[in-house]
């Protein structure tokens, strides 16, 4: 089993795609990673600047993304095969991702033929390793892999 938090979430999706892995979990997790580059810089741009900045931050979450050459973790998920399990959970109040990114991921899981989970959470996106929220996911976590043999 590989679990990605946040930021690792696609690189664990990437991951358990192409090498088979039998149990994927994500927590906070997104698919477009362009539109989430794009999400953060227009978030703390448009504070001072104002909303013409979406334009330019959009253009360089795609030339980011196209730069370190990320696959598709929309694609990869929704390729994820019937022998694996995944397993995802959103916060309700997420304003660190765009919806459309959680939305997307979700929506290909469910595409795809792995047997798949979702929980959503109630809170905003986790805040760095001393967010006291963690104990209680790595349990959630480690039930599902218990409840699935994927321990």
């Amino acid at each position: 089993t590989i679990v990605g938090v946040s930021l690792g979430a696609p690189f664990a999706v990437i991951a358990a795609a192409e090498h088979d892995i039998p149990g994927l979990a994500v927590i906070h997790g997104f698919g477009s990673v362009d539109a989430v580059i794009a999400h953060q810089f227009g978030r703390r741009w448009s504070k001072d600047r104002g909303d013409w900045v979406w334009l330019p931050a959009r253009l360089l979450g795609r030339l980011l993304n196209w730069y370190a050459r990320i696959p598709s973790v929309d694609d990869l998920a929704s390729q994820l095969d019937g022998d694996q399990r995944a397993w995802m959970l959103s916060a309700t109040d997420d304003h660190r991702l765009p919806r459309a990114a959680t939305a997307n991921l979700r929506e290909a899981f469910e595409q795809s033929q792995a047997q798949f989970s979702f929980t959503s959470a109630t809170g905003g996106h986790l805040r760095g390793e001393d967010d006291p929220r963690i104990p209680g996911l790595l349990q959630q976590v480690e039930a599902w892999m218990i409840e699935h043999d994927l321990h």
